[in-house]
């Protein structure tokens, strides 16, 4: 099978008017993931949460623009020095945009950070250990109820960050 030609890939900071397709790409995304809830949260949801978080300046959110359309964001609370959002439409994924973005995230943070992934969520858990990040410990998720895994990543010795999965709860 012949390999597929490299993708023109472009990220940016998001801005006010992506909010709609940030929205698309994690409900999609969310959707597809390994151990997704049956009820899913509907788009609004999604919105809602990506617009308060962005505009109020609590996240800052990278978007991957491919084709002139938005297929993967990132968004990190710097303050804590956390990566919030990691999420790549499943058609798009396996392609090099997630460890892009994940790349942006360490350069941003070049102190460390931490993330949450749910632990049934085997295709992001696998990829972050993949990735180089060390799994920090397992916890129950303070909102959901779930096991979620909890990873770092630090460029140091020390490892800076606070170990409260209250502080990750979305």
């Amino acid at each position: 099978m012949p390999a597929s030609p490299p993708l023109e890939m472009e990220t940016r900071p998001a801005v006010e008017l992506d909010v709609d397709e940030i929205a698309r790409v994690w409900l999609e995304s969310y959707r597809h993931a390994d151990g997704s809830p049956a009820e899913m949260p509907p788009f609004e949801h999604f919105r809602t949460r990506i617009e308060t978080e962005m505009v109020s300046g609590m996240w800052a959110v990278t978007v991957a623009v491919c084709e002139g359309r938005i297929v993967a964001f990132l968004s990190l609370v710097p303050a804590d020095s956390v990566l919030r959002e990691l999420f790549v439409l499943p058609s798009m994924q396996r392609r090099g945009i997630g460890s892009l973005l994940l790349g942006q995230a360490m350069r941003a943070l070049p102190e460390g950070f931490t993330l949450g992934a749910a632990a049934a969520n085997l295709g992001a858990c696998r990829f972050y250990e993949a990735s180089g990040l060390e799994l920090v410990e397992d916890y129950i998720h303070p909102r959901h109820g779930i096991l979620y895994r909890l990873y770092g990543w630090h460029v140091a010795g020390d490892r800076p960050w606070n170990l409260d999965p209250r502080r990750l709860a979305p």
